[in-house]
């Protein structure tokens, strides 16, 4: 009879002693024969086995020569009391370039590094926390947060121990955005990014113990955009200057050391590209930081560089990875000599990796399945650090559909247990695409109009939208890690006709024929064979900018663009005067059929649509469920039929992100 301290009591518990995901347990006990064992007579979804349970299913397993396709690329130390070891697969080695040589990045053959001990949530608040940064002292951490309301975002810091957080920056009104924010040496002083209005970057100042903010230096303008997850700024020893990527024409970043009281700068890296993330060693000896080059479908790069006692470059940077996926955060290991990766590779979940910081080092998995970003604090005197990083939160999100004339009895559409975004009717309407991540990781499925005869269309992971193309015969998306891909129909490999960047919201005009999409706040065209890529809306006047959303009219001479919450159009070609049609949208989401634009509205929380035939928007309900059991309907999404008879909308809970903590890390 197993002991009762053997026993583990919730799916929080398994996925902690397994050192995976709850939705990978689950997915496990669904699809491999995971033992779990439900209770009688409880709430739904109450579960429990014994820790010796999972060791024997794990050895059967250890032994099992076929692998599931969800559990490929993973290298798992399984942490029982019996220290068993489990191999499920090695990740392929990925190849890159460095200094007119090949060498190969891969999954280390040899028994892993220790993996993460078991973590503590840091933050378990509702809505989005992430760009941890610890204190000299790692006693306090400050990270963004989206805050109560959308008035009270902004860079707060708790703690350890402690459940109550405090505000140390907000937004401004007009949108202005603080994020990223990295704690002095000496602990005095929060240096922070502020993205204003304009959409310009500038790196500030605030007292860690509160008051007025400094504006120091303006580093980009609104041509480039940083990744909020990543770390941008790291202070020298003495506290009297930061590392921080400062713009240099358009499209080119190369980091600079920018002195506090002078503001003189000093460059460190070459502007041969997109230079951002810059980490610095516990010594100040060298720094790690992300290239990004897509003018040719580079990619992202990580590169190591060696300094000076005066913090100038000793020698070029040496490449330490690049290929698909995409990274999400880097962090020095106490004692310096290794790294820690949050990645994301391509058609599988982000996770944490190891590696030691040289050129052709093995990155090893270490735990944190659906990681973003990553923080390790100044090591005491035994070796002994914290480790912080984000975890995804899937929203729970799932597909509904009505007559477009009786939106409350809406019913199901395509259901399963897992979160279902991003839905599109076909040109035909007999069609729809979406997002879902019913098979493990997010993948594009296609169901009939009566959300029946699914199928998974590609594996490659929709990211900010799916669209069709105007006969219906191919499926348009941005890819994360990968960029901008079409896939026919009838499945196959997509093609990348727009390499790197996170291309959110693509558009696939039914009247031109050409592709929009909105990547770094700028919006682009593209031919459909990849052709003919440029901006759209530059030699405007004023220029076009801000853009998180795009569709076009039927005729594809008009374009609909949403900035924030407010909603516009006007003419493709001509510089005329935006017409503002909706200034307080609920959602990012509008749907475009031959006759009617859609949108939903934040006053009354209904859909209204406006003919392009002309006339005052005309009010066509408000959708039911809207977020039931606490969802959002500031996240729905939705997609209307080409006839003007049905819609199918999103029901559920926005994505959210915590921070979880590893108190004792080596």
């Amino acid at each position: 009879m197993p002991e009762e301290t053997d026993r583990l009591d919730s799916w929080k518990q398994i996925a902690a002693y397994l050192q995976k995901s709850e939705r990978t347990v689950r997915r496990w006990h669904e699809t491999e024969g995971l033992p779990v064992h439900r209770h009688q007579h409880q709430q739904r979804g109450s579960v429990w086995t014994y820790a010796c349970e999972i060791d024997e299913w794990l050895e059967q397993r250890r032994v099992r020569p076929a692998r599931s396709l969800a559990d490929e690329h993973e290298l798992i130390e399984v942490p029982s009391r019996r220290h068993r070891w489990m191999w499920l697969g090695m990740l392929g080695a990925a190849l890159a370039t460095g200094g007119g040589a090949f060498w190969s990045l891969a999954v280390s053959s040899a028994p892993p590094v220790a993996r993460l001990a078991p973590p503590v949530a840091l933050t378990s608040l509702p809505g989005v926390e992430f760009g941890a940064a610890f204190s000299p002292d790692g006693k306090q951490v400050a990270f963004f947060w989206t805050g109560p309301s959308r008035e009270a975002s902004g860079i707060y810091i708790k703690t350890l121990g402690s459940e109550s957080v405090t505000p140390l920056v907000l937004r401004e009104p007009g949108g202005h955005f603080v994020y990223g924010p990295a704690w002095s040496p000496d602990g005095r002083t929060i240096a922070f990014l502020r993205r204003t209005e304009t959409r310009e970057t500038w790196l500030c100042l605030v007292a860690s113990s509160g008051g007025p903010e400094r504006r120091l230096i303006r580093l980009h303008d609104k041509t480039a955009v940083l990744s909020a997850e990543n770390s941008h700024l790291a202070w020298s020893l003495d506290s009297r200057r930061i590392l921080a990527p400062l713009q240099m024409g358009e499209h080119k970043r190369a980091i600079h050391w920018i002195t506090v009281d002078s503001l003189a700068t000093q460059r460190v890296t070459e502007p041969a590209a997109s230079d951002q993330g810059p980490v610095a060693s516990p010594n100040r000896q060298s720094l790690v930081f992300l290239r990004q080059d897509y003018s040719a479908g580079g990619g992202q790069e990580l590169l190591l560089q060696n300094l000076k006692p005066d913090g100038s470059a000793d020698g070029t940077a040496r490449p330490l990875m690049r290929g698909p996926g995409f990274i999400s955060g880097v962090a020095w290991a106490p004692g310096g000599n290794d790294l820690i990766v949050c990645k994301r590779e391509p058609g599988t979940s982000s996770s944490l990796y190891r590696m030691p910081a040289r050129p052709g080092g093995r990155l090893t998995p270490i735990g944190a399945e659906e990681c973003s970003g990553v923080e390790v604090s100044r090591a005491d005197e035994k070796g002994r650090a914290r480790l912080v990083y984000g975890i995804n939160r899937e929203p729970n999100a799932q597909l509904w559909k009505a007559d477009l004339k009786d939106l409350e009895h809406g019913s199901p559409f395509a259901p399963s247990s897992r979160s279902d975004t991003f839905p599109a009717f076909s040109p035909n309407g007999t069609t729809v695409v979406f997002r879902s991540t019913r098979s493990g990781a997010p993948a594009a499925w296609i169901a009939n109009q009566d959300g029946m005869q699914l199928h998974r269309l590609t594996d490659l992971q929709p990211f900010g939208g799916i669209e069709w193309s105007p006969d219906g015969s191919q499926i348009l998306f941005g890819a994360a890690g990968q960029g901008l891909a079409i896939v026919p129909l009838t499945g196959g490999t997509p093609t990348v006709i727009a390499a790197g960047g996170v291309p959110n919201w693509p558009h696939w005009s039914h009247g031109s024929g050409l592709i929009y999409y909105v990547t770094e706040y700028r919006l682009f065209q593209i031919r459909p064979d990849g052709s003919g890529r440029a901006p759209v809306g530059d030699h405007w006047s004023p220029p076009l900018s801000n853009a998180q959303v795009v569709r076009t009219s039927p005729d594809g001479k008009t374009l609909f663009l949403l900035r924030g919450e407010r909603l516009f159009r006007r003419p493709v070609t001509a510089e005329a005067a935006e017409e503002l049609i909706e200034p307080n949208l609920l959602s990012l989401s509008i749907s475009v059929t031959p006759t009617t634009l859609y949108y939903l509205r934040r006053e009354d929380k209904a859909l209204y649509g406006l003919s392009f035939a002309g006339g005052p928007p005309r009010k066509c309900g408000i959708l039911h469920p809207f977020g039931e059991d606490g969802g959002n309907p500031g996240s729905a999404m939705f997609t209307v039929s080409p006839d003007d008879k049905w819609i199918v909308w999103t029901v559920g809970n926005s994505p959210e992100i915590d921070l979880e903590l590893i108190a004792d890390f080596r």
